[in-house]
């Protein structure tokens, strides 16, 4: 799938979730993040010394227990915006559509996510 059929298809997404008024927009979300994320998949970006898939993980890391697969999704995917511009520019296409976060630019968008991660990082070290 080409970035511009996942746009689209992020575009469709969005419309139904501003429609929602119930718990479903959660599922909404996690459709489009799987986009992105298959997207990032079909390309092979890998993150070094990390897995979305638990059973990757290090058995005796006790935090990795405690971390959501979407939670894991979302971090995966911010440290590919942060390596990779064509991830970037999917995740903060999805952020404007989805979320009112005043992103300036593409730009501002991927600076916010470095300190996101940098954020995670100090967190769950």
């Amino acid at each position: 799938m080409t970035i511009e059929e996942i746009k689209q298809k992020l575009s469709v997404l969005a419309k139904l979730h501003v429609q929602t008024e119930d718990s479903t927009y959660e599922l909404i979300e996690e459709e489009a993040e799987s986009l992105i994320l298959a997207y990032c998949q079909a390309q092979g970006y890998k993150v070094v010394n990390f897995s979305i898939d638990e059973s990757e993980t290090d058995s005796s890391d006790e935090d990795a227990d405690e971390i959501s697969y979407e939670e894991r999704v979302r971090h995966y995917l911010d440290l590919l915006t942060i390596a990779e511009s064509d991830v970037a520019e999917l995740c903060f296409y999805y952020q404007t559509l989805f979320y009112e976060f005043p992103y300036q630019s593409l730009e501002h968008f991927i600076e916010v996510t470095k300190e996101s991660v940098n954020a995670y990082s100090i967190e769950h070290s």
